[in-house]
C-alpha cells in the first residue's frame, strides 16, 4: 500500500480501478489493507474476493474488513491460500475464523452469522472462481460436488442449529464422503482414487 501510495499517488485499488483492470473478472486476494474507498469501489464493481483468514492470521498479515465488505454486498468467498502458507489447507477452519474473527474484532457476536459464513465456503466460492453456472450450490445442472459428514459426534451435540454446528464444531475428521463431479473421492475416510 505504501509503495502503490508512493508510486502513484493512489491505493492498489483506486490504481487497478483507474487503469480499468477492475471492469473484467478479477478475484483479488486477502484484501487485508482497504480503506473505505476502496470497499466501496470493491462493491461497486463486483470484484470477488478471495478471504484467507487462516494465512492472514499465520502470516500476521492483517485481517480483512470482512464485515464492511459484506454489508457493501462485496463478493467474498473462502480461500487457505496454499499450503506455503497455510499449511492445513482445511476449508472446515477457513470458515469458522471467517465466522469468528469479526465477531472478535469487532466486539459484535452479530457479524459474519454461521449462515453467512457457509455461504462465503460455497456458493461465494464458486462465484468468487466464476463458476457459478456449474457448482456452488446442490441443483439441477450443477455439478454434483458434495461432502457428507458423520454428525454422530459429540461436538454435534446438543442439536439446536445444524448451520451452527457445520460452521462452529465440525472437523475435517467428520467428513466421511466427498463427492466431485458425481465422482465420489472418498467414502467412510477411505480414498478412492489414489
Amino acid at each position: 500500500v505504501d509503495e502503490s501510495q508512493e508510486k502513484y499517488g493512489k491505493t492498489p485499488v483506486e490504481l487497478m480501478e483507474e487503469i480499468g483492470l477492475l471492469d473484467h473478472r478479477v478475484l483479488a486476494a486477502h484484501c487485508v489493507h482497504l480503506t473505505a474507498k476502496e470497499i466501496e469501489i470493491l462493491a461497486e464493481k463486483k470484484t470477488a474476493i478471495a478471504h484467507n483468514p487462516g494465512s492472514n492470521l499465520k502470516l500476521g498479515s492483517g485481517t480483512a474488513p470482512v464485515a464492511r465488505l459484506l454489508e457493501k454486498e462485496a463478493l467474498v468467498g473462502l480461500g487457505t491460500d496454499s499450503a506455503a502458507s497455510n499449511n492445513n489447507l482445511d476449508m472446515l477452519e477457513e470458515m469458522r475464523l471467517a465466522a469468528l474473527l469479526p465477531k472478535g474484532l469487532l466486539e459484535n457476536p452479530t457479524v459474519v452469522p454461521a449462515e453467512t459464513a457457509f455461504k462465503m465456503a460455497t456458493i461465494n466460492g464458486a462465484d468468487a472462481l466464476f463458476l457459478s453456472n456449474e457448482t456452488g450450490t446442490l441443483r439441477k445442472g450443477a455439478k454434483a460436488d458434495l461432502i457428507m459428514f458423520n454428525l454422530n459426534q459429540p461436538h454435534f451435540y446438543p442439536r439446536h442449529n445444524l448451520l451452527g454446528h457445520l460452521v462452529y464444531s465440525a472437523r475435517s475428521s467428520d467428513i466421511n464422503l466427498v463427492m466431485v463431479n458425481g465422482n465420489v473421492l472418498m467414502s467412510d475416510g477411505e480414498l478412492l482414487t489414489i
